[in-house]
C-alpha cells in the first residue's frame, strides 16, 4: 500500500520523492508495525500466565496453602509445596483466585495482623489485589501479605502487616 502511494505522489507531481524514500518509508513502517505487534504479543502472553494456576513460594522454599484444602474459610498458611489445588493460584483481574474461591481479607479487617483466607468470591475491597516487586499488597488497606513473625516452617500463618520488602512479605511465581 505504501508503495502504491509512493508510486502514486511521484507521478502526481512530487518529483522528490524517490523508490529509495517509498523503500525506507517501508521499512520504517513495518518496523514499527512489528514492534507494535511483538509488544501486544508479549503482553497477551503475560496475562495468559497470570491466569495459570501457579505455586507462590516464600522465603525459605514453602508454598502459599489453604489449609486443609481448597474450602470457603481456609486460613492461607505456608507448607511443603506440593502443587495440588490449594497450592495453586491465579491472578484474574485483581483477584488472587484457587478454583473457585479468592483470597479475602476475613470480615474486610483493615487492622495490621488480620488473617487471609479463601472466601467465596464476590470482588470486594477485602478480595483485591496487587502483585509488585514480589509483593502481594491489600487494596483493602495498602497492607502485604506477610509469613507471620517471619517464619518459614510449616502452618506459619499469612496475615496482612506494613510493608516492609522484608523477605516474610516476598514471594515469586513457579510452575
Amino acid at each position: 500500500m505504501i508503495i502504491i502511494l509512493g508510486a502514486a505522489l511521484a507521478s502526481g507531481g512530487c518529483s522528490n520523492v524517490t523508490a529509495k524514500d517509498v523503500l525506507i518509508g517501508t521499512a520504517v513502517v513495518g518496523t514499527v508495525a512489528a514492534a507494535g505487534y511483538y509488544a501486544n504479543k508479549q503482553n497477551k502472553k503475560q496475562r495468559e500466565q497470570e491466569q495459570q494456576p501457579r505455586m507462590l513460594v516464600a522465603a525459605g522454599g514453602r508454598c502459599l496453602d489453604l489449609a486443609g484444602g481448597a474450602n470457603a474459610n481456609a486460613p492461607l498458611q505456608l507448607w511443603d509445596c506440593h502443587g495440588r489445588e490449594n497450592q495453586r493460584f491465579r491472578l484474574d483481574n485483581g483477584q488472587l483466585k484457587s478454583g473457585n474461591l479468592c483470597l479475602d481479607v476475613a470480615g474486610a479487617d483493615p487492622r495490621r495482623g488480620a488473617r487471609v483466607i479463601a472466601y467465596t468470591c464476590h470482588n470486594g475491597r477485602n478480595q483485591q489485589w496487587e502483585w509488585a516487586n514480589g509483593q502481594l499488597r491489600s487494596k483493602l488497606n495498602k497492607r502485604c501479605l506477610d509469613a507471620e513473625g517471619g517464619n518459614t516452617r510449616n502452618g506459619t500463618r499469612l496475615l496482612l502487616w506494613d510493608c516492609h520488602g522484608g523477605a516474610n512479605q516476598q514471594f515469586i511465581w513457579r510452575a
